[in-house]
């Protein structure tokens, strides 16, 4: 996944599909690591605002969306993140 930059601090995440009985998970796993921490997840079409391990770590931390057992006609549309991202300002 591109696009979510280091020390980002994630805000919400919703994941948009044709069905809103199936779910979905973000999640993080060191890049060499068998097990991973989820991040978020709710049903498709659902935003998640309780997200744990919100701050964005791109040097310890690969991060994808897993889903649950999606029937043969079910579609998984995309996602939006919204994140807060502090510059440091002089």
């Amino acid at each position: 996944m591109n696009g979510l930059p280091h020390g980002a601090q994630i805000d919400s995440v919703v994941v948009y599909g044709s069905v809103s009985d199936e779910t979905w998970e973000l999640v993080r796993a060191a890049p060499n690591a068998t097990g991973k921490t989820s991040i978020a997840t709710a049903n498709l079409n659902t935003v998640d605002t309780s997200i744990a391990n919100a701050e964005v770590d791109l040097e310890n931390f690969v991060y994808g969306f897993i889903s649950g057992s999606l029937d043969t006609n079910d579609e998984i549309w995309g996602a939006i993140i919204t994140y807060t991202l502090e510059e440091d300002i002089e």
